[in-house]
């Protein structure tokens, strides 16, 4: 994580933090964890962490001094670290065999969960789907595919997969097309689910030399 400051309007700035599963607050962080910059009229101050646990869940704070003011100013962010947990599927309604006409709108719903937020993929007949593909889009961070207006050559073995650093997950769905009937929409349905959200690195920047006194936080 870094922290930023003008050099022209800040004399200096720190890294201080608050353990959230302990009593003590606006701990010193050690030096050998940081890294001091002076360059292109800015000062940074990184802080690096190789190994990163549960208790490192807390409140981390930059402190900058300003030239022109004895009252220091400061910006904050919580960090809440999660234990990893492999890909787990959240969808209770998924039919390996599926029936349909032509034209209809097919939705196969793949929700999933994990930490880290695990990527989703999906393969017909073996072979990767992209988004870019005529008749197919996906939704929710791809966990979601929809095929309109179905052809016979749609039909096939659909695979939808699911992978973090702690493991992968897999389901299929054989899918068949007739050209005969009336047109149905066939949808795998799904729950609605909380999602968790993970803070992997940020910046924050005090002020510039040409705007004045701005703070902003890039994630």
């Amino acid at each position: 994580m870094d922290c930023r400051a003008s050099s022209y309007l800040y004399n200096d700035i720190y890294w201080r933090w608050t353990p959230y599963y302990s009593n003590e607050s606006d701990l010193i962080i050690p030096d050998e964890l940081l890294t001091k910059s002076i360059a292109n009229n800015s000062i940074t101050v990184k802080f690096k962490l190789d190994n990163i646990y549960l208790n490192h869940t807390g409140s981390y704070k930059c402190v900058a001094f300003p030239r022109q003011n004895s009252t220091p100013e400061e910006q904050s962010l919580f960090i809440r670290v999660r234990e990893i947990q492999e890909p787990h599927f959240i969808t209770y309604n998924w039919k390996v065999e599926l029936t349909t006409e032509a034209n209809s709108v097919l939705e196969l719903d793949c929700s999933v969960d994990g930490t880290p937020w695990p990527k989703v993929t999906w393969y017909r007949n073996g072979e990767l789907l992209v988004s870019n593909l005529t008749g197919f889009r996906f939704e929710n961070n791809f966990q979601i595919l929809i095929i309109s207006r179905l052809v016979e050559e749609d039909s096939g073995d659909y695979k939808c997969r699911a992978e973090n650093v702690a493991g992968v997950i897999m389901r299929n769905a054989t899918l068949s097309v007739s050209s005969s009937g009336v047109p149905v929409s066939v949808v795998q349905t799904n729950p609605q689910s909380m999602q968790n959200w993970i803070i992997a690195g940020f910046i924050l920047l005090f002020g510039s030399h040409s705007a004045g006194h701005i703070c902003q936080m890039v994630l």
